[in-house]
């Protein structure tokens, strides 16, 4: 820039200086009378002085344009440098929807090559959007423009995520739409924890609900179940059927209390590091009998390296003692439980699987619905329960939709240790 500004000034420099010597010899000409031969000289220092002149200009014009030129080109390289290396996902369509370009964050994101790319319409959204899709591409073509707007993306290997989606038309010097630019952020993860949030905030106030309730139900019901008990106690009484039906049923209203106050109990109040793998041997170990007597197999796959979470023995003995027998019930005889212990990132991850007849989608949608049941006399906490229980040690808890013949559930927990001398245990079984 500094090199540019000099040669600038130099030229210029020179042009006037060319231009206040002609000024000077012209003034001269007309003041004295001269000779031919001084004439001719004259002439010869004018041309001289107006071809200075000239190509001062010209070398003026020229640097100017060099100048330009580069500042131009530094431009678009900061441009080309902003789409390659933009942590966004962006991409370039014709108004026919062909893509024209994409950075490589794009194809990160996708799933896609760029070759697979170029040139080709092809399908990124979820099939549920394509009317959305049609109608924002419609305005588009108008010159409306979309700013972040939330939409679901579909990768190449079919997988779906939610994305900020901002989608601007791009003009002509007519003003007429040419191509469209895409910038795609993905808010999958965003999404995930803000949900997290709040099924932990409906869990801890359905907690609340539960223990007022509880102790509302449980005073009343004390003096209730005393009266049941004397009565069926009396040899005479005339109603014995009646009041044994109603202390069955009474026992059952116990247990959903006690149910209750388990979701309103703070799991986390006092909690060490813990070793899953422990816990996992010991409510196999529980099991044991009813797996023998159902000849069903349970295998325990430990991960490559032991690893630590923090948490409450007594709460996660309980969780995967629920989903311990929800896969029981599922599994006839001759059937197989499995628990596959793995590290992912910084995390544990523990996958039960069962080979049970699997959940429907329908159903799947409401297992952590509270008092939602398929099984009949079930309280339909069991799993809710389950869920408080991750949620209060800042896990997920997921069931695999995936898989179509079997049950899978898949629970994660933040890791707090991980001892790098791998496991040597060969998998438990019980038949």
């Amino acid at each position: 820039m500094k090199t540019i500004k000099s040669l600038l000034t130099r030229t210029r420099f020179l042009a006037i200086t060319s231009a206040i010597l002609v000024l000077i010899l012209l003034i001269i000409t007309i003041w004295h009378g001269y000779s031919l031969y001084l004439i001719s000289i004259q002439a010869l220092l004018f041309i001289l002085c107006f071809t200075l002149i000239f190509f001062s200009v010209r070398v003026d014009d020229m640097i100017l344009s060099c100048f330009l030129n580069f500042k131009k080109n530094k431009q678009k390289g900061y441009l080309d440098l902003f789409f390659e290396h933009s942590q966004d996902a962006i991409a370039v369509f014709t108004p026919s929807n062909e893509i024209i370009a994409v950075n490589p964050a794009f194809t990160q994101l996708y799933l896609y090559n760029e070759d697979e790319c170029i040139g080709k319409s092809i399908h990124f959204y979820d099939p549920t959007e394509k009317e959305q899709v049609i109608e924002r591409q419609k305005h588009l073509l108008e010159g409306k423009h979309f700013n972040n707007i939330r939409t679901k993306e579909m990768r190449k290997d079919g997988t779906l995520f939610f994305a900020d989606t901002t989608l601007t038309p791009i003009f002509n010097e007519n003003k007429e739409v040419i191509a469209i630019s895409v910038i795609i952020r993905n808010i999958t993860e965003r999404i995930e924890a803000e949900r997290i949030k709040f099924d932990s905030i409906k869990m801890n106030a359905f907690g609340e609900l539960a223990a007022s309730v509880a102790h509302e139900v449980r005073n009343p019901l004390t003096s209730v179940s005393g009266f049941i008990q004397l009565m069926n106690i009396d040899s005479e009484n005339p109603y014995r059927v009646y009041t044994e039906i109603m202390e069955n049923e009474i026992e059952r209203i116990n247990l959903i209390v006690n149910e209750f106050l388990i979701l309103s109990k703070p799991h986390l109040k006092t909690h060490t590091e813990l070793n899953l793998e422990d816990i996992l041997f010991e409510v196999v170990e529980l099991f044991s009998e009813d797996l023998i007597e159902q000849k069903i197999t349970c295998d325990v796959y430990l991960a490559e390296y032991v690893s630590t979470i923090s948490g409450n023995a007594v709460s996660l003995k309980q969780l995967f003692i629920n989903l311990m027998k929800n896969a029981l019930d599922a599994v006839e005889k001759n059937g197989a439980i499995s628990f596959t212990v793995s590290l992912v990132n910084n995390r544990v991850s523990v996958t039960i699987r069962d080979s049970g007849t699997g959940i429907s989608h329908a159903i799947a949608n409401q297992i952590f619905t509270p008092f939602f049941s398929t099984k009949k006399g079930a309280s339909g906490l069991g799993l809710v329960i389950t869920k408080k229980i991750v949620l209060d040690h800042l896990g997920q808890i997921e069931l695999n939709n995936r898989v179509m013949d079997a049950t899978e559930f898949i629970v994660t927990f933040p890791r707090t240790s991980i001892n790098e001398i791998p496991t040597i245990a060969a998998p438990m079984e019980i038949a």
